[in-house]
C-alpha cells in the first residue's frame, strides 16, 4: 500500500504542481486533462492526447511541457505492467531535464525510477534514485519534497529488512511531516514504523506506532488505512498475547475490509483471527475463520486470474490500436503523394495536348517538345515507382514491427506463467497447511456438546483428506516450471553436483521472483533460514560477492 499511495503523489506532482503558476496554462491544462483520462484508466485515448501535446510542445520548443509529457506516458507504460518501455520514456524524460536545465522536474523523475526498481525488487538501484531524488530536492529546498523522499526510503528499507536505515529515515521524515503537518504522511509512515517494529519482535513499540497510525486515519476518515492499521495493530496485541485485545482489532479490520471488498485484507484478518481463537482454546470459532480465510484466498485466486486475461487483452488491443494508428497516418501520407504526383501527371499531359494541337504545323518544334515533355514524363514515372518501393520497404518495417511485438507477448506470456507457478505454489502450502491444522483440530475435539457427533467429525476430515490430496505436490510443481523454463535443473545440476534437491528446489523459487517469506511459507521454515539457506547457495555455486544471484540463475534459463 506505502508504495502505491506515494507513486499517485509523485504522479499528480509530475502533472499538476507547476500548472497554477504557468503562462503557458493552455499546454499544461491539456496535460492535466490527459492526466486525468490516464488516471480513469482511459490509456488509449490519454496516449493520442499526450502525443498530440508533445508535438505541439516541439512547435513552440516548450521543454518543460515536453518532458513532462514524456515522463506522463512512461507512468502510462508502467500502469500498463511494461517496465521496460516505461524505464526508456523515464530515461528520455532524464535527458530532456539535464540537456534544459530542467532541476526541478528531477525529484519526480528520479522518484518513479526507484519506483519501479523497488517493484521488481532491485534494492540497490531503487535505493540510488530514491536518495538522488532527495538531493535534488535538498537543492530546491523543498521540504515537502524531502519528506516524500525520506518516506521512500523508509518503506524501501522496511521491505528489504534494513532497518536501522529504516528508522533514521522514518525519523527524518517524522520531523518534516510534523512541522508542516501533513497527517496524510504520518498516518503510513507511522504504519511503516510499526511494521518494522513487528519484524525486529519489538512487539510494544509497534502496537504504539501501529495505534498512532490508526487514531490518524479514524480522525481523518482514512477507510482503506484504517482497515489495514486495525489489522497490524491486532497482530501485535496477538505476539504480545493479548488475545482479547486482538480480536476486537482484528474484527474491526475485518468487517471495514468488508465494506471495501478487500480480498487480501479480509484474508489476514480471517486467519490472525483463526491464530488468536485458537490460542484462547475457542478452537469451534477459530475453524470457521480459517475457513472463511480459505474460501477467500479460492476468490482471490480466481479474480487474479480473470484480472491478468482482461490486462493481458487490454495491452492487446491497445498495441493493436498504435498498429492501427500508425497504419492510417502512413496511408495518408501515400494517398497525398500518389495525389499530388496524379495532379502534376494530369496537368503535364493535358499541357501536351493543347500545346501539340496548336503547334501541329510546326512539326521540328513540337518534335523537339514531346521529346523534352516524354522525358519529364519518364521522371515523374521513375519518381513514382520510387515513392511506391519506399512505401513496400516501409510495409516491411511494419510487419518486422508485428513479429518483435509478438515476440514481446510471448515473454510476457512466460513472465505470467512465472507468476502463476509463484501463485499456486503459495496457494497450495497454504491451503494445505490450514487444512491439515483443521484436521489436527477436529480430531481433537471433544465430544461433549450433543451437537457435534462423531460422524459428523469423521465427515469433515474425509473432506479435508480428499482436498489435501487433490492439491499439486512438487514434481507437479517441478513438470510445470520444466514447461516454461526447460533444462534449467538438468544444466545446473550438470555444472554444480554438489546440489541437493532442497537447492534445486530453492533455485527454482528464486527464478520466479519468490521472496524470502514467500518461500519461507512453502517450506515451512523463518525468513532468516532461507536467507542462510541463499548464502550456503551462492557458496555452493561459487559467486563473487558482486555478481547478482539471481543474473546468475538467469543465465541457466533456456
Amino acid at each position: 500500500m506505502n508504495k502505491l499511495f506515494i507513486s499517485l503523489i509523485i504522479f499528480l506532482l509530475i502533472g499538476v504542481s507547476s500548472a497554477q503558476n504557468s503562462d503557458k496554462d493552455m499546454l499544461m491544462l491539456k496535460l492535466t486533462k490527459a492526466i486525468k483520462k490516464l488516471e480513469g484508466g482511459d490509456f488509449e485515448n490519454s496516449l493520442v492526447s499526450f502525443n498530440e501535446i508533445r508535438k505541439e510542445a516541439f512547435e513552440k520548443n516548450d521543454y518543460e511541457i515536453i518532458t513532462r509529457t514524456t515522463l506522463n506516458i512512461g507512468v502510462l507504460y508502467y500502469r500498463l505492467n511494461d517496465s521496460d518501455k516505461a524505464l526508456n520514456l523515464y530515461f528520455e524524460a532524464l535527458d530532456l531535464a539535464k540537456k534544459n536545465n530542467l532541476s526541478f522536474l528531477l525529484n519526480s523523475i528520479y522518484n518513479n525510477f526507484g519506483i519501479i526498481y523497488s517493484n521488481n525488487n532491485n534494492y540497490k538501484k531503487a535505493k540510488e534514485y530514491f536518495s538522488n531524488a532527495l538531493v535534488i530536492s535538498t537543492e530546491l529546498n523543498d521540504t515537502l519534497g524531502i519528506g516524500i523522499n525520506y518516506f521512500n526510503l523508509a518503506n524501501l528499507d522496511s521491505d528489504f529488512d534494513n532497518y536501522s536505515s529504516a528508522h533514521e529515515n522514518i525519523t527524518e521524515a517524522e520531523k518534516i511531516f510534523l512541522k508542516l503537518n501533513r497527517e496524510e504522511f504520518l498516518a503510513p509512515l507511522y504504519s511503516i514504523n510499526g511494521i518494522v517494529h513487528f519484524k525486529e519482535q519489538r512487539y510494544q513499540l509497534a502496537k504504539t506506532s501501529h495505534k498512532k497510525a490508526l487514531n490518524i486515519a479514524i480522525k481523518n476518515n482514512y477507510k482503506l488505512y484504517e482497515s489495514e492499521f486495525n489489522i497490524n495493530l491486532g497482530n501485535s496485541f496477538f505476539e504480545l498475547n493479548q488475545y482479547d485485545s486482538a480480536s476486537i482489532y482484528l474484527k474491526r479490520g475485518l468487517d471495514i475490509s468488508y465494506q471495501l471488498n478487500n480480498k487480501d485484507l479480509i484474508i489476514e484478518s480471517s486467519q490472525l483471527l483463526g491464530k488468536t481463537y485458537l490460542a484462547i482454546g475457542k478452537t469451534n470459532i477459530s475453524v470457521e475463520y480459517f475457513i472463511n480465510s480459505l474460501n477467500w484466498k479460492d476468490s482471490l485466486l480466481n479474480d487474479k486470474s480473470q484480472r491478468w486475461v482482461s490486462e493481458s487483452q487490454m495491452r492487446y488491443e491497445f498495441v493493436k490500436k498504435e498498429q492501427e494508428i500508425g497504419f492510417l497516418e502512413r496511408k495518408n501520407q501515400l494517398f497525398l503523394i500518389i495525389l499530388i504526383l496524379s495532379l502534376i501527371l494530369i496537368s503535364i499531359t493535358s499541357f501536351l495536348i493543347i500545346y501539340s494541337l496548336r503547334n501541329r504545323h510546326i512539326k521540328s518544334k513540337q518534335r523537339n517538345t514531346l521529346l523534352l515533355k516524354e522525358k519529364k514524363l519518364n521522371e515523374l514515372e521513375l519518381q513514382k515507382t520510387e515513392a511506391e518501393n519506399k512505401c513496400l520497404v516501409e510495409e516491411i518495417k511494419a510487419n518486422e514491427e508485428i513479429n518483435q511485438l509478438k515476440q514481446e507477448q510471448l515473454k510476457q506470456e512466460i513472465e505470467h506463467k512465472n507468476r502463476e507457478l509463484a501463485s499456486n505454489a503459495l496457494h497450495v502450502v497454504n491451503k494445505n497447511t490450514i487444512l491439515t491444522d483443521i484436521q489436527i483440530l477436529v480430531q481433537n475435539i471433544e465430544c461433549k456438546d450433543e451437537k457435534i457427533t462423531e460422524s459428523k467429525i469423521r465427515n469433515i476430515s474425509k473432506l479435508i483428506d480428499s482436498n489435501i490430496n487433490l492439491d499439486s505436490d512438487w514434481d507437479t510443481f517441478k513438470l510445470h516450471f520444466e514447461e516454461v523454463h526447460g533444462d534449467f535443473f538438468n544444466k545446473l545440476h550438470s555444472d554444480f553436483q554438489s546440489l541437493s534437491q532442497g537447492d534445486l528446489r530453492l533455485c527454482a523459487y528464486l527464478l520466479i521472483n519468490l521472496n524470502p517469506k514467500e518461500i519461507a511459507q512453502i517450506l515451512n521454515i523463518s525468513p532468516d533460514s532461507i536467507r542462510k539457506r541463499k548464502q550456503r547457495l551462492r557458496e555452493k555455486l561459487s559467486i563473487e560477492k558482486e555478481t547478482d544471484l539471481m543474473d546468475f540463475l538467469y543465465s541457466y534459463k533456456s
